[in-house]
């Protein structure tokens, strides 16, 4: 993994996290984390976690959820 594959898979866990724990808009969480397009926060969220942003059941997450979330296992 290069070190920006790093950096956009660090953020993108750190949107599903966001979105599962709250009731923040998708453009709010993707624009905090440094993403400038939306429609490019959406596809590269879709191509990792399978699903889009929207579509994320929110809720707070379980220790075990999170965690697979950030190892990249699917929510």
């Amino acid at each position: 993994m290069t070190p920006h594959q790093f950096v956009l898979h660090t953020r993108l866990h750190r949107a599903a996290v966001r979105l599962r724990r709250s009731d923040e808009a998708v453009s709010t969480i993707a624009f905090d984390l440094g993403f400038n397009d939306l429609s490019t926060f959406n596809r590269r969220f879709r191509r990792m976690n399978g699903l889009e942003p929207k579509r994320l059941p929110c809720g707070r997450l379980s220790s075990a959820s999170e965690t697979d979330i950030i190892a990249g296992a699917s929510p």
